[in-house]
C-alpha cells in the first residue's frame, strides 16, 4: 500500500490520473489517498509524518527549507 498525502490546495488528481495509466504495470501496489492539513500550524506535523502516515506528499515544497525545519525540530 502506498499512501499519498494531498490537501485542498494540492489536489492529487493529476497523480491519480498518472497512476491509472500505469496501474497495469504495477498491479501489486495499491494506492491510498490520505488528506492532510497544509495550514501554517499543522505543516510541521505533516512533514514529520513522512514515512509514517504518508509515503509521498502532493504539493509544491521547498526541500531545503523542509530539511532545515525537520532538523531544527528533531
Amino acid at each position: 500500500m502506498i499512501h499519498i498525502g494531498f490537501s485542498f490546495l494540492n489536489s492529487a488528481k493529476e497523480f491519480i490520473d498518472l497512476w491509472h495509466s500505469i496501474q497495469t504495470l504495477i498491479q501489486r501496489y495499491k494506492l491510498r489517498v490520505v488528506p492532510y492539513e497544509d495550514d501554517h500550524d499543522k505543516i510541521m506535523e505533516v512533514y514529520q509524518s513522512l514515512g509514517i502516515k504518508f509515503d509521498f506528499l502532493i504539493g509544491a515544497f521547498n526541500s531545503s527549507q523542509i530539511l532545515f525545519l525537520l532538523l531544527a525540530n528533531s
